[in-house]
C-alpha cells in the first residue's frame, strides 16, 4: 500500500517533514496490498514517527530503494532489517533496512470507528489469524493465476478476456463492469504476483505467457457486480448450471455440486466451520463486501456491506444471509424446503 501516487521528491519530504515536526501523519493511502485491514482512499491511517524500533506484527512505513514510500507488515525482526508483507500479498520483502523506515501504524479511522493497532483486542485477533493464512493464501492465489493461463484460445489475451467475461456474464446474467481505477492500481503495484507467476512457470505450472496470465487474473479480480448480479450467479449453481434468469446452460450440472462442495469446504476460509453452523448455507465471501450463497436445488442468495470485520468478511452481508436462513429454518444439513406461491 503505497501513500502518495506521485513520486515528486517534494511530495516525500513534505510527508518526512510533517512526521520530523508533528511526531505522527494521517492520510489515507492507496493501494490493494493491505487489504482486507486498510482499505484504498476510503479508511484514515495514523502514522507515528519511528523511533528506532518495531516489533514484529507491527505495520510500518518505510521508503523502498527506487524512493516510493509503501506501507507493510512486519512478519520478522532481524538485527538491522526487517521481513515485510502486505496483508494482501504473498511474497516476503527481506532486507528493509531500519533506517529506511519512517514511521509506524498507530491506528486506522474506518467511518466512525478507530480501530486502535496497539490495544485493540478485535485487530490483535485479526493479525494472528491473517499471519497465519499466509501459506494458504499463497496457494490458493498460485491456482488462481495457473486456472487464468487455461483459458482458450492460447497465445490470444484479447480472445481470453472476451471468454472470461462471457462466463460471467452468463453466470450474473448480465455484463459486469471493469473498475478501470482497482485494475490500474492493481497493475502497478502487483510485483509480488509477477514473481509468483514467473515462479509457476518455472515449475510448468503456467500454461500459456506468464504476464498474460497475471494480467488476466489481475483484471477478474478488478471486475465489478451488483449484488443483484451475484445472486443470480449463486442461483444458477444452485440450479444446476442453468441461469434462472436467462434460462441459459452455462456449465454442466454435474460440476454444479463440486462447485457447491469447494465453496462449503473454504468459503470462509478458516472460519469456514462457523459460518456453517450458524448459517447452514455454502457461501463465498469476499474483501469488497459481497457475500453469496448456494442452497442446492433451492436459491441463491448475495448481500453486500462495505463495513468488514477483522478476518476481512462483510459484517451486515453475513448478518443478513444468516437472518434470512434462521428465519425460513432452512440448513443444507436439513430436509426443510420452500416453495414459493404466486
Amino acid at each position: 500500500m503505497e501513500i502518495q501516487k506521485s513520486d515528486k521528491e517534494q511530495e516525500k519530504m513534505n510527508i518526512e517533514k510533517v512526521l520530523e515536526e508533528k511526531g505522527y501523519l494521517m492520510t489515507a493511502p492507496f493501494g490493494t496490498s493491505m487489504l482486507p485491514f486498510i482499505r484504498p482512499q476510503r479508511d484514515i491511517i495514523v502514522v507515528r514517527k519511528y523511533q528506532g524500533e518495531a516489533k514484529c506484527r507491527d505495520v510500518i512505513l518505510y521508503r523502498r530503494v527506487g524512493g516510493k514510500l509503501v506501507l507493510h507488515r512486519i512478519l520478522e525482526v532481524g538485527a538491522d532489517s526487517y521481513v515485510l508483507c502486505g496483508d494482501n500479498q504473498y511474497i516476503k520483502e527481506y532486507g528493509v533496512k531500519k533506517e529506511q523506515v519512517l514511521g509506524v501504524l498507530e491506528g486506522v479511522y474506518r467511518d466512525e470507528k478507530y480501530i486502535d493497532c496497539k490495544k485493540g483486542r478485535g485487530y490483535k485477533v485479526y493479525v494472528r489469524l491473517w499471519c497465519k493464512s499466509l501459506f494458504m493464501r499463497r496457494i490458493i492465489l498460485k491456482v488462481a493465476i495457473s486456472a487464468c493461463s487455461m483459458v482458450k484460445p492460447i497465445g490470444d489475451s484479447a480472445k481470453k478476456w472476451d471468454a472470461i467475461v462471457g462466463n460471467v456474464t452468463d453466470l450474473c446474467g448480465s455484463a459486469p463492469q471493469l473498475i478501470d481505477e482497482l485494475y490500474k492500481s492493481e497493475s502497478d503495484t502487483n510485483f509480488n504476483n509477477r514473481s509468483i507467476a514467473w515462479l509457476l512457470k518455472n515449475y510448468n505450472r503456467i500454461y500459456d505467457d506468464p504476464d498474460m496470465s497475471l494480467d488476466l487474473y489481475t483484471r477478474q479480480c478488478s471486475l465489478g457486480v451488483t449484488a443483484l448480479q451475484l445472486s443470480i450467479a449463486a442461483g444458477t449453481i444452485a440450479n444446476g448450471g442453468v441461469n434462472p434468469v436467462t434460462k441459459k446452460e452455462v456449465f454442466d450440472a454435474v460440476l454444479a455440486p463440486k462447485i457447491t462442495a469447494m465453496i462449503a469446504a473454504v468459503g470462509f476460509y478458516e472460519h469456514t466451520g462457523d459460518w456453517m453452523y450458524t448459517s447452514g448455507i455454502p457461501a463465498k465471501t469476499g474483501v469488497g463486501g459481497g457475500v453469496m450463497g448456494v442452497l442446492p436445488g433451492q436459491f441463491g442468495i448475495a448481500a453486500f456491506a462495505p463495513p468488514l470485520d477483522g478476518s476481512g468478511n462483510s459484517v451486515k452481508a453475513q448478518l443478513a444471509i444468516q437472518y434470512i436462513m434462521n428465519k425460513l429454518e432452512l440448513n443444507v444439513f436439513s430436509n426443510n424446503h420452500i416453495t414459493v406461491v404466486d
